[in-house]
């Protein structure tokens, strides 16, 4: 987890994924993610993730394997 800052900065559409996942932990249900034919998986994901570790840098967690 400590090289997942060293990517380039966070991107508007990854900020916009970003604050989708922050609104599911705020109680907000989508199931598109910004654009209407990508699925919210990855934001679901996000979310998890960030709701058990509760550190900003895991948002990028779910993309680093891949």
């Amino acid at each position: 987890m400590a090289y997942l800052m060293e990517f380039p900065v966070f991107r508007f559409d990854e900020l916009g994924e970003n604050l989708r996942a922050y609104m599911i932990l705020k109680g907000y249900i989508p199931l598109t993610n910004n654009a209407p034919f990508i699925k919210a998986l990855y934001n679901y994901l996000a979310a998890a993730m960030y709701c058990a570790l509760r550190d900003p840098t895991v948002f990028r967690l779910p993309v680093a394997p891949f």
